[in-house]
């Protein structure tokens, strides 16, 4: 177990540095620099020029790439072009809404398409079946953007039930702050949930046709411990895996949701950043959220070792 960890772990820190690299260069073929966009169009040449060198991008790029690279090493990310204070207190006032929003939609998308999974596969080609199957068909197939519009048009304005727009902390409005997350959990949650139901049936239906399960069952044991303690236990691989897959997906479509619903949280802030050339905050943005991508799914392997061992010694023999 312990070299499988090891092992796991070793690998996040070559992931990492690939990414750097990558995401730093690619902030440089966009056009236009920071300068040119914090002095406005009036600004002289010799002014640019001058916050050029102020700003440390008149430096050879691979002098900035090193330098960066030893900031984020280190913990320091320098400080914002634009904002003119530390990224750090940026990000982390940026982070709680996204990670408000990416949770609580992870959480629902995998109680509902668990559950959901679940009751179809025990109750095979019945009405309920055929029910559950179209409407996670029918989830799979929305656009997470459309659902968003059609949420805020209905439930935001025609309904008046929830806000259509903005963010409100815990330590502001308290349980009341829910409200203004409900819209955007829906809209993120609802294809997750599809894909869930549908996977989760699959290996369910998979899993109560094996020897052991119909053994169980010709002992006369009782149905929900067939279920819950036979079939389920082994089904909750599928779970695990899927939610480690699902947490990037929630990441990444984080970006257009806060964007809709005005939500204060990284994907706005990487949006905003981006138009204005604000290097710095751009990439360590980017760079948290992958680490926090890589991270959390080393947790999924972790989980996934304890439930199914096999996993861990096949690493060892490897």
């Amino acid at each position: 177990m312990l070299r499988f960890l090891t092992r796991r772990i070793l690998t996040i820190i070559p992931l990492t540095l690939v990414m750097a690299i990558m995401m730093f260069f690619l902030m440089r073929l966009l056009p236009g620099d920071p300068a040119s966009q914090l002095l406005g169009l009036e600004a002289t040449p010799e002014e640019i020029h001058a916050l050029k060198v102020e700003m440390r991008l008149d430096q050879p790029v691979y002098v900035q790439l090193i330098t960066w690279l030893g900031g984020l090493a280190t913990g320091d990310l320098g400080e914002s072009f634009y904002h003119k204070m530390p990224i750090s207190k940026i990000l982390f006032n940026h982070l709680i809404p996204t990670l408000k929003l990416t949770l609580f939609s992870l959480f629902f998308a995998v109680i509902i398409g668990t559950c959901a999974g679940l009751v179809s596969a025990v109750k095979q080609n019945s009405l309920t079946d055929r029910i559950l199957v179209v409407i996670s068909t029918s989830f799979m197939a929305i656009p997470g953007m459309w659902l968003g519009l059609l949420l805020v048009l209905f439930f935001g304005v025609v309904l008046g039930w929830f806000p259509v727009a903005g963010y409100e902390s815990f330590r502001d409005g308290g349980f009341g702050s829910f409200k203004y997350l409900v819209l955007p959990v829906l809209a993120m949650a609802t294809a997750e949930i599809g894909i869930l139901t549908k996977m989760v049936r699959a290996r369910m239906l998979d899993v109560l046709h094996q020897d052991y399960v119909l053994t169980a069952k010709s002992k006369g044991l009782p149905f929900w411990k067939v279920i819950f303690k036979h079939a389920f236990k082994n089904t909750l691989i599928t779970v695990v895996t899927l939610s480690g897959m699902m947490l990037a997906a929630l990441m990444g479509g984080a970006v257009i949701t806060e964007n809709i619903f005005a939500i204060p949280g990284m994907g706005r802030l990487i949006v905003a950043s981006i138009a204005r050339r604000d290097y710095l905050v751009v990439q360590s943005a980017i760079m948290f959220i992958t680490f926090l991508y890589l991270f959390l799914n080393f947790l999924v392997d972790v989980v996934y070792a304890f439930l199914d061992p096999r996993v861990s010694y096949g690493s060892l023999k490897s």
